[in-house]
């Protein structure tokens, strides 16, 4: 729950930001619109860096913890493996 709080805040601040900027903007509007567009563009790579980190530990953890099956073929086994892996 603190998490979702924190992120709605991140959001609402940036889209604070990103209306304060808009309207004391020094610049033309097509600059403006750039140096947004690419500040948007940073923020959305990081965030989704930042989803694959988690991601990431969080497929670690659960692979750690599956245990190997027990049946004659590993049919499970290579099965849990290639979904692993997509």
């Amino acid at each position: 729950m603190k998490t979702s709080r924190a992120l709605l805040g991140v959001v609402a601040g940036l889209a604070a930001g990103a209306a304060l900027g808009i309207l004391f903007a020094p610049d033309k509007g097509e600059r403006t619109q750039r140096k947004i567009r690419r500040k948007a563009e940073d923020l959305m790579d990081e965030m989704e860096d930042g989803l694959e980190e988690r991601f990431g530990r969080m497929r670690s953890k659960v692979m750690g913890k599956a245990k190997p099956c027990d049946c004659e073929t590993c049919e499970c086994e290579r099965k849990a493996e290639a979904t692993a892996k997509a």
